[in-house]
């Protein structure tokens, strides 16, 4: 799937729905003894084959990658009905998701050392990417969790190797071409990317 610029207009109509230009910064973590560097969420809209897709990603990760004790990916998340022709989440269903993820979240940091490095809202879909120590426990959890909290959504895990963070530099981490487009509004928040 390629990430591409979308279009400034429906940009701004997107941001304004589903509010999406939001930034907030969290105090540094220490798991285990390797510092996380500050919680620094940003939340973006670009376009992809199927069409635009809302990606919240800590940019506060960027500076400190790759974290090597958090080798193992793990994307998960839910799929959610919507009347929108794009795909994108009602708004009076983003609370609904909003509390799932943080459950989610929860959930993962329970049975090892996590950070959150993004989240992925595309063509009926939200996905948490998710960096653990340890994997061993996560697929069970999950499963309990998603039976427990959501037993009638369809859901997607997926576990794998990625311990120098390509998924978070390639795919969350926004490209050249978004950097440019938000250059203005990058520019007003109190976080630096260089």
């Amino acid at each position: 799937m390629k990430k591409q610029l979308i279009q400034p207009l429906i940009a701004l109509f997107l941001a304004t729905v589903l509010d999406v230009s939001m930034a907030t910064e969290t105090t540094p973590l220490n798991l285990h003894s390797q510092a996380i560097p500050a919680d620094f969420w940003w939340a973006y809209l670009a376009s992809y084959d199927q069409g635009p897709g809302s990606i919240t990603v800590n940019l506060g990760l960027k500076k400190q990658l790759p974290l090597s004790t958090y080798p193992t990916l793990i994307i998960t998340g839910v799929t959610y009905a919507t009347q929108r022709r794009d795909g994108l989440p009602e708004t009076s269903d983003l609370d609904h998701l909003n509390k799932l993820s943080s459950k989610l979240i929860e959930t993962i940091e329970n049975v090892t050392a996590a950070v959150h490095a993004g989240t992925f809202k595309y063509n009926r879909e939200c996905l948490h990417y998710v960096y653990v120590k340890d994997s061993s426990k996560v697929e069970e959890a999950l499963k309990a969790f998603y039976l427990k909290e959501c037993p009638e959504c369809k859901t997607y895990t997926n576990i794998k190797n990625d311990p120098d963070w390509t998924t978070y530099k390639d795919f969350l981490f926004p490209n050249q071409a978004t950097l440019d487009f938000y250059h203005d509004e990058l520019m007003k928040l109190p976080y630096k990317l260089n």
